[in-house]
């Protein structure tokens, strides 16, 4: 006679089912949350910093007189300005927590999005001029990518992603 083994399945719906657990952040993750974060309020302080420069930005149009303005629009293309300014540098900080918040419950997709992110920030840096505000921003993101990258944290984002998987 012969033996017919079956796989091991619940007999009902009573019995407990091992999910691997999930795990938790190391320190290279926790950094790069913390340097990014950094960056986040950067963001946003400059944002709101801008604000006071409406005065310079008025000074510069009644100095230069750009075509296709009137002086008598100065005022209101100097104030819209620096408004646009802090409204997308305070959203811009709200994204990049939203991320922060992703890459430390180990979303793979919040780690690639904010290396593109860094990437596309250095290019315009580089391409608008560097002053020191710009040098620390630059090293600040290219720690955080780097932290991103390391053998502990690549493990973690695969163990995550594999935790989420076998819990569906």
């Amino acid at each position: 006679m012969r033996q017919v083994t079956l796989p091991n399945y619940p007999t009902s719906g009573n019995e407990a089912v091992e999910r691997p657990a999930k795990p938790k952040a190391p320190v290279t993750v926790k950094i790069a949350f913390s340097l990014s974060l950094l960056s986040a309020i950067g963001f946003a302080v400059g944002g709101l910093l801008y604000l006071r420069q409406e005065n310079a930005i008025l000074q510069g149009l009644s100095a230069n007189h750009p075509k296709g303005l009137q002086p008598s629009q100065y005022a209101t293309y100097a104030k819209d300005t620096v408004v646009v300014v802090a409204v997308t540098s305070v959203l811009f900080a709200v994204f990049y927590l939203l991320l922060d918040l992703a890459m430390l419950s180990g979303r793979n997709w919040a780690r690639i999005t904010m290396t593109v992110l860094v990437v596309l920030g250095i290019v315009a840096n580089l391409l608008g001029g560097i002053d020191w505000a710009t040098l620390i921003f630059l090293v600040v993101a290219l720690l955080t990518v780097a932290m991103l990258y390391m053998p502990t944290s690549s493990e973690f984002f695969t163990a995550a992603k594999r935790a989420r998987l076998n819990r569906s």
